[in-house]
């Protein structure tokens, strides 16, 4: 018998944030992401990152109740860490990492403290 989440994807990825209108500039204006969408009356604001959005929300307005703060867990992949890194370097949070593997990767904060590393691969 197959399970009824076999084959499931991941559809979005919501980040809380405390204060919506400077998180979005965050993501629009430092991070460069594209807005989809951002609604003030719902607290809710969508951001194109390939084929799974991240979503940001005020906690308590329909979008979750998960408190502010710490490591996402969002891997964004790039082709150019060092270039990114240099870039957003007021923004990081330390320095970037060269891995074994070849891999680059730096960790940025938003103004909530939301963790998400940047990832370049080998």
């Amino acid at each position: 018998m197959d399970h009824p989440l076999e084959g499931a994807q991941v559809g979005l990825v919501k980040i809380p944030v405390s204060d919506f209108a400077a998180a979005c500039t965050y993501y629009r204006e430092v991070l460069g992401l594209h807005e989809d969408f951002a609604i003030e009356e719902y607290a809710w604001a969508q951001y194109a990152t390939g084929t799974i959005p991240i979503c940001l929300y005020v906690p308590g307005n329909g979008g979750g109740q998960a408190a502010p703060g710490g490591d996402t867990g969002i891997q964004l992949r790039i082709e150019d860490a060092a270039g990114a890194f240099e870039k957003l370097a007021p923004h990081c949070d330390g320095e970037l990492q060269l891995g074994d593997d070849g891999s680059k990767s730096f960790v940025l904060s938003d103004p909530d403290g939301n963790r998400i590393q940047i990832l370049q691969l080998s």
